[in-house]
């Protein structure tokens, strides 16, 4: 199977060449639903993935996603550097990345879809905010001050169509899937069934 990282369509990853295809919303619905249900496999079979980040995600020819990498956490040591890989997608209550739980998973995958929609880093820039800011908290601090598509990635409001609605649902599954509790957090088949039902027939 030949496949590419998905991090090579996303507009932060600096891959902004005259050869690069951003993707459209129909393209980042399927690939939140494909990483969605590579997720619940995994959880089915009572197995944590401990990494999910876009450079996991591999993409097929016709955009299918497929997880990769699961497991491997477990072989690495808790080093800074390895922490330092997983940074912006790190559940908050996750100290030891070779001992992590599903919801901390849906945590991770929470990001990926914002990531999705807004088209920024898992740890981006900000003026208030030296040091970075995670994405959970801008949309949440966004959503704060005034709601609006400003959140979006504007890759997306270059799309004819109604779509304005479904980008709305999928942050509100995303944000389901970041809550800072992990009791609080969507369980992926829950969250597989969500994503399924923002595309209405």
């Amino acid at each position: 199977m030949t496949a590419c990282l998905l991090t090579g369509f996303i507009p932060h990853t600096g891959n902004k060449g005259a050869n690069r295809t951003p993707l459209d919303w129909d393209t980042r619905m399927k690939i939140a639903a494909g990483a969605a249900l590579g997720l619940e496999y995994l959880h089915d079979e009572g197995i944590v993935h401990g990494n999910i980040k876009s450079s996991n995600i591999l993409l097929t020819k016709d955009y299918t996603a497929c997880v990769s990498d699961y497991g491997v956490t477990q072989l690495v040591s808790a080093t800074p550097a390895a922490v330092n890989r997983i940074l912006g997608y790190r559940a908050p209550e996750v100290t030891d990345i070779r001992r992590v739980g599903p919801r901390a998973d849906v945590y991770s995958f929470g990001v990926l879809l914002i990531e999705l929609l807004t088209g920024k880093a898992p740890v981006h820039a900000s003026p208030s905010d030296e040091d970075g800011i995670d994405l959970p908290r801008w949309v949440q601090s966004v959503a704060q001050e005034e709601w609006s598509t400003q959140v979006f990635d504007k890759e997306l409001m270059k799309y004819q169509g109604n779509i304005e609605e479904e980008m709305v649902g999928m942050l509100h599954i995303a944000q389901q899937c970041v809550a800072p509790s992990p009791d609080q957090r969507t369980p992926i088949k829950q969250v597989v069934k969500m994503i399924k039902n923002l595309r209405k027939e």
